[in-house]
């Protein structure tokens, strides 16, 4: 953050507080802050970087696109579902016209977007987005790159939602495969694909499953990220949700209490 902040003020001191050059700093800044969950200090940021790139890049710049996109993080991650939609159609709409259909930037855009219908309830949109923005990803990256891992992992988690254990499971398992190939076998991400693994086997009551991975995925988030950091904190509570299952209750109050 603080070489964002000093990067931010050679920018202004060297070109003024308007220039375009400033568009791209603002929102990195932001998405910093984002990160951080300190978003009503990031919103200004985007607003100004938004403000910015319109009036000097145009409105259909693709830095604008990205800006946009950003904007609309925020928004969804805060709830604001009805000021997000309009910044990721507008985004998408800018990123087909300049990179054309099937570009990874129009491939995150269809991937937010899906994320975005599907915290507003709006399920008949969700799918054809994501699977849209898993075969533009396969095509231009390949079929084991990381962010088509991404694609199945949001993919396994909708068949999920939507009741459909079996597909999700498939999907997952590949994502997992590419992760621990490409990132290595303790990547955080490895352990919220077996995470999300281990929820498909207890949703089927397959506790035998579910419990190696359960255990995998606490290790490593508690060596990568921290015994205080909340997907610690998600790891024990389903660890818990397993032994009050299996009716160990004592041990569960215990892992919910450390969560």
């Amino acid at each position: 953050k603080s070489l964002l902040l000093e990067c931010l003020r050679i920018h202004e001191a060297i070109s003024g507080s308007d220039h375009s050059t400033l568009v791209i700093p603002l929102k990195n800044l932001a998405d910093v802050y984002q990160s951080m969950g300190q978003y009503s200090t990031a919103e200004p940021h985007l607003q100004r970087s938004l403000k910015i790139g319109e009036a000097k890049l145009g409105k259909d710049h693709s830095s604008v696109a990205s800006v946009l996109n950003s904007l609309g993080n925020l928004y969804a991650a805060t709830g604001q579902f009805a000021k997000a939609k309009p910044l990721y159609l507008r985004s998408l709409q800018i990123d087909e016209t300049n990179y054309g259909k099937d570009h990874p930037e129009v491939a995150t855009a269809l991937n937010n977007l899906a994320i975005l219908h599907r915290k507003m309830g709006e399920y008949s949109k969700v799918e054809p987005l994501y699977l849209r923005s898993l075969r533009i990803r396969e095509a231009r990256f390949g079929k084991d790159h990381p962010d088509v891992a991404q694609s199945l992992g949001n993919l396994a988690n909708w068949y999920r939602t939507v009741g459909q254990p079996v597909t999700a499971e498939a999907y997952a398992r590949r994502s997992l495969k590419i992760y621990e190939a490409k990132l290595g076998t303790d990547h955080p991400l490895v352990a919220s694909t077996l995470n999300l693994l281990a929820d498909l086997y207890l949703t089927r009551g397959e506790h035998d499953k579910a419990a190696p991975l359960l255990e995998r995925s606490l290790a490593i988030r508690e060596a990568k990220l921290g015994v205080n950091h909340p997907d610690v904190a998600r790891s024990l509570s389903n660890q818990a949700i397993l032994l009050s299952d299996l009716g160990q209750y004592d041990q569960a109050n215990l892992l919910l209490q450390r969560s």
